[in-house]
């Protein structure tokens, strides 16, 4: 699965970076500048220009609590057998 994760530094979006980090799976970190939410460009990926922005290769997830769970749902399914994914 290729994943890339948008995100600008010193906002919000780190907590997003924490869970990609957990899965222990690949991605890519792209790290953009304020200024660039809204050129057209990242406005193809995510239409609201918010970040954190998470391309999947089933869609793109740009809830904080949507991609959390999306990430936690896949990574206990394949990977821990500890996780619990009804939390």
């Amino acid at each position: 699965m290729s994943r890339m994760l948008l995100c600008t530094t010193g906002s919000y979006a780190f907590g997003s970076m924490v869970a990609v980090e957990w899965t222990q799976q690949p991605y890519r970190l792209c790290r953009m500048p304020v200024e660039d939410h809204h050129a057209l460009v990242h406005l193809a990926i995510n239409p609201t220009g918010a970040v954190p922005s998470l391309v999947l290769d089933t869609g793109v997830r740009t809830d904080f609590c949507v991609l959390a769970r999306r990430l936690t749902l896949s990574y206990c399914q394949t990977e821990k057998p500890l996780c619990t994914a009804n939390a």
